[in-house]
């Protein structure tokens, strides 16, 4: 992963269009939240594991605050609807057309890469690639920021 003096202590300023319309996704509305960011496309092997995992998360600290959303960099949206019903994925999906803002802002290098926000809207954590060994470290972090 970068080293964390790579990120800002600032928080982080974002904002998104989400899959399927709406309201677009700013990471101001989170604040007060622990909020985990994952970044994957369609062609990601990686993704296809991790994804699905990252559901989970969502559901086992949902009650307890932490905010989860995928943030798709596929250059069109065209194959994430299959994508989310064949690894049946329930997450909410950001729309990062080629990554220009995943790239930019997030210096995101590799696929997937999941980012942890603390309360403020601080990256805390960045974890680039995916390995189902690393996940005991990623709950221990979620904890973490959220007894903050």
């Amino acid at each position: 992963p970068p080293a964390r003096s790579e990120f800002s202590t600032q928080a982080l300023q974002l904002t998104l269009p989400r899959f399927g319309g709406g309201e677009a996704w700013s990471s101001a509305d989170d604040r007060g939240h622990v909020v985990l960011l994952d970044v994957w496309a369609e062609w990601c092997d990686p993704c296809r594991d991790s994804l699905p995992l990252i559901g989970d998360i969502a559901k086992q600290f949902e009650s307890r605050g932490l905010k989860v959303y995928a943030i798709n960099v596929d250059s069109t949206p065209a194959p994430i609807g299959p994508f989310l019903a064949k690894y049946k994925v329930e997450l909410p999906v950001l729309l990062d057309p080629d990554a220009a803002k995943s790239e930019a802002v997030l210096r995101v290098k590799a696929m997937p890469t999941t980012l942890l926000l603390d309360k403020k809207g601080v990256i805390r954590h960045v974890h680039e690639g995916f390995d189902e060994e690393a996940l005991g470290t990623w709950l221990d972090e979620i904890e973490k920021l959220l007894a903050e």
